[in-house]
């Protein structure tokens, strides 16, 4: 699979402390290029010792501080939210202030210093809302029905202008259903996870509604892989799904998951969520085709991946 030389190449990573970020972050280093990364709050003492990562600690809304951070960076990679699926209705004017206000500042920021590429993570999960289509391809239309989800889809339009207009080069990549080492379940980061973590602290599974939910379920590496991949993206394309392009109900990852690893799931049925769309598969078509990128891992490989890390690391589970 081709990839991006970004081998000495200046790599900003905001969001680097959550599970896509950490991923890339290592990935980057082992690839030869220099990172720097942006901290809000607090970094793990595993994150510290990295030597070859350039920590910044401040507010990506904080102007005059994402200015200082942005100069002499190639490649940004912004997989900042303070928003999640989860939390869909809760406050969509706190959604709007932390994530599309700022997003839209970045891509001033970035014009103004040079940047050469701007790498967007959108939500291939929460966008195109309910449809009649099967597959879901970029041109499939954008629906969202959560908050979450129209911020994302905000974001990415006013990315779309800068673009067009004001000559900043960005790739928005929707991402399905992330999973892998450092997804944290106690974060409320994905099925997957939190299947694994219940079964290993044999604590019940709540699950909402009736397990029949689908969605697409895509590896960490092979999200990590898109990401570098988009960084030297000069194409005409400007977003593209990211997914394993095959669905698993909830109730098909739990005995996933078991089959896997051998954990016994206990599960609580609640009642559904309006905001879970029932059916959520990607196609990848254009991104195989622009890209030259394609998933490798396979969900019973990358189960067998996951629940080893996870093993292998018992305090760690719901850090």
């Amino acid at each position: 699979m081709p990839v991006s030389n970004l081998s000495g190449k200046t790599c900003l990573v905001l969001g680097a402390t959550g599970f896509i970020g950490w991923n890339l972050c290592r990935h980057l280093v082992s690839q030869g290029a220099r990172v720097r990364a942006v901290v809000h709050r607090t970094i793990s003492d595993e994150q510290r010792r990295d030597p070859d990562i350039a920590w910044r600690q401040g507010s990506f809304s904080d102007r005059d501080f994402m200015a200082r951070t942005l100069e002499g960076q190639s490649v940004v990679f912004h997989l900042i939210s303070t928003s999640s699926p989860g939390r869909y209705n809760t406050d969509p004017l706190a959604d709007l202030r932390e994530n599309v206000e700022p997003t839209l500042q970045l891509a001033e920021l970035a014009i103004a210093a040079g940047v050469d590429r701007l790498v967007f993570t959108s939500s291939g999960g929460t966008v195109y809302g309910i449809s009649r289509d099967v597959f879901l391809n970029e041109t499939s239309q954008a629906n969202p029905i959560s908050c979450y989800g129209v911020g994302k889809l905000a974001s990415e339009k006013y990315l779309e202008i800068f673009a067009r207009y004001l000559g900043l080069k960005s790739t928005i990549l929707r991402i399905s259903n992330p999973y892998g080492p450092y997804q944290f379940a106690a974060k409320g980061q994905g099925l997957i996870g939190k299947v694994i973590s219940c079964g290993l602290n044999r604590e019940t599974l709540t699950i909402w509604g009736d397990g029949s939910v689908v969605r697409d379920f895509i590896y960490i590496d092979d999200v990590v892989s898109a990401l570098t991949a988009a960084a030297g993206y000069e194409g005409p394309e400007h977003v593209f799904n990211v997914g394993s392009g095959v669905g698993a109900s909830v109730i098909d990852v739990i005995a996933a998951v078991q089959r896997a690893t051998g954990l016994a799931i206990e599960v609580d049925y609640q009642p559904g969520r309006a905001a879970d769309v029932p059916v959520n598969v990607l196609d990848t078509s254009l991104i195989r085709s622009s890209l030259k990128w394609r998933p490798r891992v396979s969900l019973e490989d990358g189960l067998r991946l996951t629940y080893a890390w996870n093993a292998a690391r018992p305090n760690a589970i719901d850090a």
